[in-house]
């Protein structure tokens, strides 16, 4: 996970396919779950196909076992990922579940899942979506989230530039490219760094956008992650 958030995605594979092997070696179930919700996650920033394959077989095995906070994660990180293929309603499908489940449990509102319900519902055309996104930054803030609040930050600020305009987003943006330097999650500050580039651009600061360039650069030959 550290490589990972160090934009480091072969290494972050590398890592979790040997620690699936072991977990299925030793018959961890839950342990495996774990992983395999990692894992998918990686994949699919690798660009391979096989993260959908990942994610299902993570919530079918925790399916299996008495209900933890794996689950949780696994049916929030199922519904990103079928948020992020174009499958919206499935997407509120899985994130509710992963609510729902939290609330059973007594384990915090899993503000990642709440992020891509409100995602999915703005897909599907649902303005109240937008409340979703903002609630699920608020309690990732407040529960210490390191990468998930990097990525809500992210979409946040695409769903706000949609809505309330570039400004808007800008401000989103350099929130979020704020905090991942905090926190060192150099794969979203670099992603975040691009988008405010973007965004500069849209609001007419050419050279402020052309300014930032080299630095962009220069991030991406030290930390070449896709």
């Amino acid at each position: 996970q550290a490589v990972h958030e160090q934009g480091q995605l072969q290494e972050a594979r590398q890592a979790l396919e040997e620690a699936l092997a072991l977990n299925r070696s030793q018959s961890e179930i839950v342990a495996a779950g774990r992983v395999l919700t990692r894992l998918s996650l990686v994949l699919f920033r690798l660009g391979d196909r096989q993260s959908d394959a990942m994610i299902a077989e993570a919530v079918e095995l925790l399916e299996t076992q008495p209900p933890g906070p794996e689950l949780v994660s696994a049916h929030a990180y199922l519904a990103g990922n079928q948020a992020l293929t174009g499958h919206d309603r499935d997407a509120v499908v899985a994130a509710e579940r992963a609510v729902a489940l939290a609330a059973e449990l007594g384990l915090p509102e899993p503000a990642f899942a709440l992020h891509w319900r409100g995602l999915a519902r703005l897909g599907l055309g649902e303005a109240d979506g937008l409340e979703d996104v903002r609630r699920a930054l608020q309690l990732a803030l407040e529960q210490g989230l390191g990468r998930e609040t990097a990525v809500i930050h992210y979409n946040l600020a695409g769903v706000v530039l949609s809505y309330e305009g570039p400004q808007a987003a800008l401000d989103t943006l350099r929130e979020g490219l704020a905090f991942c330097e905090r926190r060192g999650t150099v794969e979203f500050a670099l992603n975040t760094r691009a988008a405010t580039l973007y965004t500069l651009a849209e609001l007419g600061q050419t050279q402020q956008a052309l300014d930032g360039i080299g630095l962009y650069r220069a991030l991406r030959r030290v930390n070449p992650s896709p």
